[in-house]
């Protein structure tokens, strides 16, 4: 098992940006973003998964709604609270983001732990 920093909980994704970049927060000074990336399943179903990503992967490209893409990342999780209670919140974090058409045979997350 590769639990090395990065090679854990692995996401490579290929769908369409659906909202805008929004400013979240700065962390050492990087600023980061959140968006929804919409995925197509094997069904025709579009699931929209939020994505966080570095201020540094998006200086040069914008990431316009209705633009396909191909990240690849890992899955994380924190808790934030809402309304007074604890909630669960899943997200991919960007590690590499290609702009240009990209086809990948399928979209996948490998978790370990």
């Amino acid at each position: 098992m590769d639990l090395e920093m990065g090679k854990s909980n692995v996401a490579t994704l290929c769908g369409k940006v659906l909202t805008k970049p929004v400013y979240t927060h700065e962390l050492y000074g990087e600023g980061f973003y959140e968006f929804m990336l919409g995925v197509e399943r094997l069904s025709d179903y579009e699931d929209q998964i939020p994505i966080t990503i570095s201020e540094k992967l998006i200086k040069d490209n914008k990431l316009e709604i209705g633009k396909n893409i191909l990240l690849k990342g890992q899955l994380r999780s924190y808790n934030k609270l809402v309304e007074g209670k604890s909630k669960l919140i899943l997200t991919v974090f960007a590690r590499e983001v290609f702009f240009e058409e990209a086809e990948i045979a399928s979209n996948v997350i490998e978790l370990s732990g």
